[in-house]
């Protein structure tokens, strides 16, 4: 991803660190509830493990470590850092 790319959450490589840009085709209450795991705009994202056959990732977001699976990272733009 270069500076000014944005991509689905999905994209992120393992170990690599970027912030979240927006959310594309959900509704309010599902930002809602992004929101309360700390996912908002202009929050830092890790993506902590990328396993194999599209298994859900695992992703650091503020001080937790939460697994998404493809249809929800896919929902979540991300920019880099």
């Amino acid at each position: 991803m270069n500076k000014t790319e944005t991509n689905s959450m999905w994209s992120i490589n393992q170990g690599a660190k970027a912030r979240v840009s927006g959310f594309v085709g959900v509704s309010a209450a599902y930002i809602k509830r992004m929101r309360e795991i700390g996912l908002d705009v202009g929050a830092e994202i890790i993506c902590v493990n990328r396993p194999p056959f599209s298994a859900p990732r695992q992703f650091q977001i503020c001080d937790g470590v939460f697994s998404l699976d493809k249809e929800i990272a896919d929902s979540i733009q991300v920019a880099p850092c």
